[in-house]
């Protein structure tokens, strides 16, 4: 067989098209090139998953990512300190889940992506502050999307038995 046929049920032969991904020597606009800042690679990578997706980026999602390409990790752990826990579960969610998309994306697009994103991930380590962008994109290794591990999550859950325990425990306090 030439590689674009496979065996079908009971000897029947089936044709399938085989995409061969680009080898690292081509032009891969959307990989991580050695001296290119990486929060700049992994903003415009999350920004480029969002306009693929139709996904409007929030204000507060739009400044944080500005902030953060321009390198002023200060300001933009500064403005993440500004939202409350729902909130940043949410920002959390949206941006890790574009990371990952778009990493998704890449290794199944380029044979050397993953060599790229880890080359990445070590220039991040390096000039990364506070941590800023570390922490929504150290997410692209995972099997899963950050939004199906989030939806998964045990603590919610724990969180609500032990307030009904406590309040419980109070109310039998109060009686006795």
């Amino acid at each position: 067989m030439d590689g674009e046929e496979e065996a079908g049920v009971e000897g029947q032969v089936s044709h399938r098209s085989v995409i061969a991904k680009p080898n690292c020597d081509e032009d891969m606009p959307d990989l991580f090139q050695p001296g290119q800042d990486p929060r700049a690679y992994f903003v415009k990578r999350i920004r480029d998953q969002a306009k693929q997706e139709a996904l409007i980026l929030t204000d507060f999602e739009s400044r944080y990512l500005g902030l953060t390409d321009q390198g002023d990790d200060s300001a933009a752990c500064d403005l993440l300190k500004e939202i409350k826990r729902k909130a940043f579960d949410e920002f959390d969610s949206r941006i890790s889940g574009l990371a990952w998309r778009a990493y998704q994306q890449d290794i199944n697009t380029y044979s050397c992506a993953e060599e790229s994103y880890q080359n990445a991930m070590s220039a991040l380590a390096k000039v990364d502050e506070c941590p800023n962008l570390g922490m929504f994109v150290n997410c692209i290794g995972l099997k899963t999307s950050p939004e199906e591990l989030n939806k998964t999550s045990w603590w919610p859950t724990v969180i609500l038995i032990l307030i009904f325990v406590v309040l419980g425990l109070m109310g039998f306090l109060r009686r006795g």
